[in-house]
């Protein structure tokens, strides 16, 4: 090696972590988690907003998620339609979610609660092999949130 060689040990690599919300109570709770990771200065967030927050049913809550700082980037698409099966839904959110990492995976997608978008994108990342972090997986509520809730936590 030449006295010239200023090559060094490579810079750490960025780490991506995105935030799959799909309505407003969601957001809320994530919002704190989302703005520390930015704050952080050494994460790449990225936040998908889909489900209600495009919904003008539900206020058309994504100009919340908007709002974000500029340095996280928002994704959002639309995955339903008002009156639309839980089935179709589910099924629409994989195959976005599938679109949008086609540009490089997250190293970790943080999902919440009991939404059909919290399956979809634990389902995503389990078949991915993309790692999924569940805020609020030990709640119980004894109807079919309950069991979302447990299959979200186990993928």
């Amino acid at each position: 090696m030449s006295s010239d060689d200023r090559s060094g040990p490579a810079a750490p690599t960025r780490r991506r972590l995105w935030f799959l919300t799909g309505t407003r109570a969601d957001f809320g709770k994530l919002k704190p988690l989302i703005l520390a990771a930015d704050a952080s200065g050494d994460i790449d967030v990225t936040v998908v907003a889909t489900g209600m927050h495009l919904l003008d049913r539900y206020g058309f809550t994504v100009l919340e998620v908007r709002r974000l700082p500029p340095s996280i980037r928002v994704l959002e698409f639309a995955n339903q339609t008002e009156g639309a099966r839980m089935d179709a839904i589910l099924a629409d959110t994989i195959t976005a979610l599938g679109a949008l990492v086609a540009d490089g995976a997250p190293d970790l997608l943080v999902v919440h609660g009991d939404r059909v978008e919290a399956l979809a994108g634990a389902s995503f990342g389990a078949l991915r092999r993309i790692p999924v972090a569940h805020v609020e997986g030990g709640e119980r509520s004894g109807t079919i949130d309950g069991i979302l809730r447990h299959a979200i936590s186990k993928l």
